[in-house]
């Protein structure tokens, strides 16, 4: 891996994990770490979502090693929030690579 290649800034965020009366997630999402990324778009693919066309943009984030990323976490990256699809371990814990998504209604 080349590690030069990791020039983007993500956020890696958890979700909340208060609960309302009615045992609904409230809150707001909390930053987990700001790693350097390197980004590798994957696809994109337009679906029908509850009657909304919606555009599927799939990416490849790849980060330094980093324990306890999962799945149910999200990437922020400019003004976007992507969730994170697959988690894949390369190396000797050297890098990640976190397939993630963004949809986009239009």
């Amino acid at each position: 891996m080349n590690f030069g290649k990791l020039n983007e800034k993500i956020t890696i965020q958890t979700p909340p994990t208060a609960k309302d009366n009615g045992g609904e997630l409230t809150g707001s999402w909390t930053n987990v770490c700001s790693p350097w990324a390197q980004l590798k778009p994957a696809s994109s693919a337009e679906t029908r979502e509850e009657g909304s066309d919606v555009l599927v943009d799939t990416t490849v984030f790849v980060i330094r090693y980093r324990s306890g990323i999962t799945s149910k976490m999200r990437i922020s990256y400019g003004s976007d929030y992507w969730q994170i699809v697959g988690i894949q371990k390369k190396g000797r814990n050297e890098y990640l690579e976190l397939t993630a998504i963004l949809k986009t209604n239009w």
